[in-house]
């Protein structure tokens, strides 16, 4: 399963309504690569985030310009194409979404249970 490395972006390749979306791994041209993990740390805010084999961003990241149509039907990048929309949310949605958080959870840090403590799938969630 795909899922797109954006932040705030859900969109994932098994959704059942996202079925036009296309993703797209990070680019072999090292330098291109790099570009693409600039933004995604950027729209993270994760500066130490490294992508692996299979990360990938989603179409709706890329700009029209960027995307063509194959003879066979499918969508692909030009040679080039940088991720340059919907890479983050405005602030009032951040300051939304980060308080509903805190209302959800009652704080963002929350004291690991037994079973979490030994589970290595869910490490994240303490950050």
């Amino acid at each position: 399963m795909a899922c797109c490395a954006i932040k705030h972006c859900k969109n994932y390749s098994t959704k059942k309504d996202t079925p036009k979306k296309t993703f797209h791994l990070f680019p072999r041209d090292t330098k291109l690569a790099n570009q693409w993990a600039d933004i995604v740390r950027e729209s993270r805010n994760e500066f130490w985030w490294q992508p692996n084999t299979w990360t990938c961003i989603c179409s709706d990241h890329f700009s029209v310009n960027d995307k063509y149509t194959t003879k066979s039907g499918h969508q692909r990048l030009k040679t080039g194409a940088v991720p340059s929309e919907a890479l983050v949310l405005s602030s009032e949605n951040d300051d939304k979404q980060e308080s509903k958080r805190v209302e959800d959870h009652g704080s963002i840090v929350k004291k690991p249970t037994a079973k979490q403590k030994r589970s290595r799938r869910v490490c994240f969630s303490y950050i």
